[in-house]
Protein backbone atom coordinates (compact mmCIF):
# COMPACT_ATOMS: atom_id res chain seq x y z
CA UNK A 1 0.00 0.00 0.00
CA UNK A 2 1.22 3.48 -1.01
CA UNK A 3 1.15 5.59 2.95
CA UNK A 4 0.62 8.72 0.42
CA UNK A 5 -2.41 7.79 -1.31
CA UNK A 6 -3.80 4.56 0.28
CA UNK A 7 -3.69 2.87 -3.10
CA UNK A 8 -2.93 -0.79 -2.82
CA UNK A 9 -0.10 -1.77 -5.89
CA UNK A 10 -0.74 -5.34 -6.40
CA UNK A 11 2.08 -6.49 -9.07
CA UNK A 12 2.13 -9.54 -10.73
CA UNK A 13 4.63 -11.06 -9.03
CA UNK A 14 2.56 -10.53 -5.90
CA UNK A 15 -0.15 -12.74 -7.30
CA UNK A 16 1.55 -15.36 -9.22
CA UNK A 17 1.10 -17.24 -6.01
CA UNK A 18 -2.55 -16.55 -5.84
CA UNK A 19 -3.55 -16.61 -9.73
CA UNK A 20 -6.68 -19.06 -10.19
CA UNK A 21 -6.62 -20.00 -14.13
CA UNK A 22 -9.49 -18.97 -15.65
CA UNK A 23 -11.26 -22.14 -15.99
CA UNK A 24 -11.29 -21.80 -12.12
CA UNK A 25 -14.39 -19.06 -12.62
CA UNK A 26 -15.95 -20.67 -15.34
CA UNK A 27 -19.18 -23.17 -14.89
CA UNK A 28 -18.67 -24.90 -18.14
CA UNK A 29 -17.18 -24.14 -21.63
CA UNK A 30 -18.12 -25.49 -25.07
CA UNK A 31 -15.97 -24.38 -28.67
CA UNK A 32 -19.03 -24.81 -31.09
CA UNK A 33 -16.97 -24.77 -34.22
CA UNK A 34 -14.50 -22.89 -36.60
CA UNK A 35 -16.16 -19.95 -39.20
CA UNK A 36 -16.89 -22.75 -41.70
CA UNK A 37 -19.24 -24.94 -39.15
CA UNK A 38 -20.78 -22.08 -37.74
CA UNK A 39 -21.82 -21.23 -41.17
CA UNK A 40 -23.21 -24.53 -42.18
CA UNK A 41 -25.17 -24.47 -38.49
CA UNK A 42 -26.82 -20.97 -39.76
CA UNK A 43 -27.70 -22.35 -43.19
CA UNK A 44 -29.24 -25.31 -41.80
CA UNK A 45 -31.33 -23.85 -39.06
CA UNK A 46 -32.14 -20.56 -41.08
CA UNK A 47 -35.15 -21.97 -42.49
CA UNK A 48 -36.17 -23.83 -39.06
CA UNK A 49 -36.52 -20.16 -36.76
CA UNK A 50 -38.01 -17.05 -37.58
CA UNK A 51 -34.63 -14.76 -38.42
CA UNK A 52 -36.24 -11.42 -37.16
CA UNK A 53 -36.74 -12.83 -33.48
CA UNK A 54 -34.50 -15.57 -33.33
CA UNK A 55 -31.44 -15.62 -30.16
CA UNK A 56 -29.86 -18.65 -32.12
CA UNK A 57 -29.47 -16.49 -35.89
CA UNK A 58 -29.24 -13.05 -34.23
CA UNK A 59 -26.51 -14.01 -30.94
CA UNK A 60 -24.50 -17.16 -31.87
CA UNK A 61 -24.41 -18.14 -35.70
CA UNK A 62 -24.68 -14.57 -36.73
CA UNK A 63 -21.44 -14.62 -38.01
CA UNK A 64 -18.07 -16.82 -36.54
CA UNK A 65 -16.23 -14.03 -35.03
CA UNK A 66 -17.98 -11.86 -32.35
CA UNK A 67 -19.06 -11.76 -28.46
CA UNK A 68 -21.90 -11.14 -26.46
CA UNK A 69 -23.76 -12.76 -23.86
CA UNK A 70 -27.38 -14.17 -23.63
CA UNK A 71 -29.29 -13.33 -20.52
CA UNK A 72 -31.32 -15.40 -18.13
CA UNK A 73 -33.79 -13.49 -19.08
CA UNK A 74 -33.58 -14.96 -22.79
CA UNK A 75 -32.61 -18.72 -21.52
CA UNK A 76 -36.43 -20.16 -22.14
CA UNK A 77 -36.70 -18.52 -25.35
CA UNK A 78 -33.25 -20.00 -26.31
CA UNK A 79 -34.18 -23.45 -25.12
CA UNK A 80 -37.63 -22.83 -27.03
CA UNK A 81 -35.63 -22.33 -30.21
CA UNK A 82 -33.65 -25.29 -29.20
CA UNK A 83 -36.34 -27.49 -29.57
CA UNK A 84 -37.83 -26.53 -32.04
CA UNK A 85 -34.66 -27.26 -33.80
CA UNK A 86 -34.33 -30.78 -32.92
CA UNK A 87 -37.73 -31.46 -33.79
CA UNK A 88 -36.90 -30.35 -37.29
CA UNK A 89 -33.57 -30.70 -38.61
CA UNK A 90 -31.98 -33.45 -40.37
CA UNK A 91 -30.81 -35.91 -38.25
CA UNK A 92 -27.86 -36.81 -40.29
CA UNK A 93 -26.27 -33.25 -39.64
CA UNK A 94 -24.12 -33.94 -36.62
CA UNK A 95 -23.10 -30.21 -36.72
CA UNK A 96 -26.53 -29.22 -35.38
CA UNK A 97 -26.92 -32.15 -33.02
CA UNK A 98 -23.72 -30.75 -31.73
CA UNK A 99 -24.85 -27.49 -31.26
CA UNK A 100 -27.87 -28.26 -29.63
CA UNK A 101 -26.47 -30.68 -27.04
CA UNK A 102 -23.67 -27.56 -26.17
CA UNK A 103 -26.70 -25.43 -25.56
CA UNK A 104 -28.31 -27.55 -23.70
CA UNK A 105 -25.45 -28.46 -21.17
CA UNK A 106 -24.75 -24.23 -21.23
CA UNK A 107 -28.49 -23.20 -20.32
CA UNK A 108 -28.57 -25.70 -17.58
CA UNK A 109 -25.10 -24.07 -16.63
CA UNK A 110 -26.53 -20.37 -16.79
CA UNK A 111 -29.41 -21.41 -14.96
CA UNK A 112 -27.80 -22.95 -12.21
CA UNK A 113 -24.93 -20.35 -11.82
CA UNK A 114 -27.85 -17.79 -12.61
CA UNK A 115 -25.30 -15.94 -15.12
CA UNK A 116 -25.76 -15.25 -18.41
CA UNK A 117 -24.05 -17.70 -21.75
CA UNK A 118 -21.45 -15.36 -22.45
CA UNK A 119 -19.32 -15.49 -25.71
Amino acid sequence: MDPRTGEYDVSYDYWDEYVFPLEYFEAISKRIGNMSAVGHMREHMTPLLDQENSIILNKIVYNAIHDGEIPVSELDQLEAELNHVEEHYDRENSLVRYFIECFRELIAAARKENNPIVF
